[in-house]
């Protein structure tokens, strides 16, 4: 971890700020918790990405670490919601994607259902978005977009993934859901989306 490898909060924000002027984004990987890590981490931070899974002790600590970045004077933050399994939602046994969204109480970006080939592909260390003409890569590509302003000229509509995510097959390429609609420009410049937009593929 950051801390046994003696970073602290210092260098992680003259880190930050050395790798700034090169990318146009530098994304910075927190170990899960609320631990002094997060805190280092979050140092030369300016916007964050909160990722939980439908368990509701997991949305607690989600809940926790909005909180936590809030008071570190981090307040442009989103959810994505990892690990989903369609199937369960309606039966009252896990909480609905809307329900974390309001108990977080930050917009969700994104939803990333189970699929044992992306546990595959990161034990295999590759990166599943690059097998290309699937849902997942759809899918991601959706939800990077929902956060940056990417320009890039692929970029796909959101896959169905409701259909999709049960087939459990990479190579799988149905067709994709129609793109967003209602989408607006926040004040930073990246887009924003309602509920509905996000839900829609599991309906």
């Amino acid at each position: 971890t950051m801390k046994k490898n003696g970073v602290s909060e210092d260098a992680m924000k003259q880190f930050g700020s050395e790798l700034a002027p090169h990318f146009d984004y530098v994304l910075i990987d927190a170990a899960a918790g609320i631990e002094e890590n997060l805190q280092i981490a979050a140092g030369p931070a300016d916007r964050a990405i909160i990722v939980t899974v439908p368990e509701f002790a997991a949305v607690r600590d989600a809940d926790l670490v909005s909180q936590l970045l809030r008071a570190a004077g981090i307040s442009d933050c989103c959810l994505v919601v990892n690990r989903i399994m369609p199937a369960l939602f309606g039966r009252g046994i896990v909480p609905e994607p809307a329900e974390i969204a309001e108990q977080v109480g930050l917009p969700l970006s994104g939803l990333i259902p189970y699929d044992e080939n992306i546990h595959i592909a990161a034990n295999l260390g590759w990166p599943i978005v690059l097998s290309r003409g699937n849902y997942i890569e759809r899918n991601l590509t959706a939800i990077a977009e929902r956060i940056f302003p990417l320009k890039v000229d692929d970029l796909a509509a959101d896959a169905d993934i409701q259909d999709d995510a049960q087939s459990n097959h990479v190579g799988d390429d149905r067709g994709a859901a129609g793109a967003d609609e209602g989408q607006g420009d926040a004040g930073d410049g990246h887009q924003t989306h309602s509920h509905a937009d996000i839900l829609k593929d599991l309906e």
